[in-house]
């Protein structure tokens, strides 16, 4: 897990083709030489990669809902998956300051959710 800002974006996020006719995607696909980078940001292990994946083989959810719910309960609260849009809101709320919880090949946005911002 690593915390960045904003200014981190340009060098980990991947422009790629959205699904259904939703134009072009922002996705966080880190190749190797971007996962090191992410490690001089402060990259931490919150969990063995077979914990992790024993996780989501237990679990109705997904990776990327399987790791949010990881963070969450890390900040010592209680995971509740929810649909709710990064316009409205983040996914995890601490000191009153918003996170969004991205796991690995995961979609930030896309062309079609901006054109109607």
């Amino acid at each position: 897990m690593v915390e960045t800002t904003e200014s981190t974006m340009p060098f980990i996020l991947k422009l790629d083709k959205a699904s259904r006719g939703q134009g072009y995607s922002l996705r966080f696909c880190p190749n190797a030489t971007q996962k090191t980078f992410l490690l001089t940001k402060g990259a931490k292990a919150i969990c063995s990669k077979a914990y992790f994946d024993e996780m989501v083989k237990e679990s109705k959810y997904n990776k990327g809902e399987i790791f949010e719910k990881m963070v969450t309960e890390l900040y010592g609260q209680e995971w509740e998956k929810d649909n709710l849009p990064f316009t409205e809101g983040g996914d995890l709320e601490v000191y009153g300051k918003s996170y969004q919880i991205k796991f690995e090949k995961a979609t930030f946005t896309n062309e079609k959710i901006l054109a109607r911002m």
